[in-house]
């Protein structure tokens, strides 16, 4: 047609198949991605119709940015790029209002909690992101067909599929602002109503995961017959 600018692929289905058959294959890749897929197709025919079914199952799990050396940090300096840490980290970091900028380092320790002027928390974002999904698919296909008469035929054909994703991305992080309100309100600017704090909630809540399915079913039944000598 005319949006078939790339080509068309006509995928004519194996139904014509005497026996059993199954098929395995294992892929191992180096930092994640395994694959795992496995096929099953099952066919007999008589002299006047044919039976084939036919499922796979596939998996493959997901690639981690840590398993790769260019996506295992955000800091890319040590490959000519730039620090796109977050200074939305955990522990998080006080900002000037006027600047929009880290001032104070919140810093834990086991004697309490200090504030670090000058200095600034960064978050490794890609510490828990997946490159790629997670993707597992099972797919079934069925058909068969039988002759009634010489110049008819019977067929039928069905095929259904279910894909499972799953995929992890940075955490949810904010820039809050806390009130002279707040029982642990500390104010290092000395004069200011409200505190500005960048945080990460990777250690409160983990990361955000996203997750989705999706099902597709498609079937035909018709009737095969010849009509004069060259239309069917």
């Amino acid at each position: 047609g005319s949006d078939a600018a790339a080509g068309v692929v006509n995928i004519i289905m194996r139904d014509d198949f005497n026996g059993a058959e199954t098929q395995g294959r294992i892929g191992l890749v180096e930092g994640g991605a395994d694959e795992t897929m496995v096929s099953q197709l099952f066919g007999t025919s008589w002299d006047s119709g044919k039976l084939f079914f036919a499922y796979q199952f596939s998996d493959r799990a997901a690639l981690p940015a840590s398993g790769r050396a260019y996506t295992v940090n955000s800091d890319k300096r040590s490959l000519g790029g730039s620090n796109f840490s977050s200074v939305r980290s955990s522990p998080g970091n006080i900002f000037d209002l006027r600047t929009q900028q880290p001032t104070f380092a919140i810093r834990t320790g086991p004697e309490g909690t200090d504030l670090i002027p000058g200095e600034i928390n960064l978050t490794n974002r890609m510490q828990y992101v997946d490159l790629y999904p997670d993707p597992r698919m099972d797919t079934l296909f069925w058909s068969a067909s039988q002759r009634l008469g010489e110049d008819m035929e019977l067929f039928a054909e069905a095929r259904a599929s279910q894909r499972e994703t799953e995929q992890r991305y940075a955490a949810l992080e904010a820039l809050f602002l806390v009130p002279n309100t707040n029982p642990f309100f500390v104010d290092p600017f000395g004069n200011s109503p409200v505190v500005a704090v960048g945080y990460d909630f990777i250690n409160d809540l983990g990361q955000i995961t996203s997750e989705g399915r999706t099902r597709s079913y498609i079937g035909s039944l018709g009737v095969r017959s010849g009509i004069g000598e060259s239309w069917k």
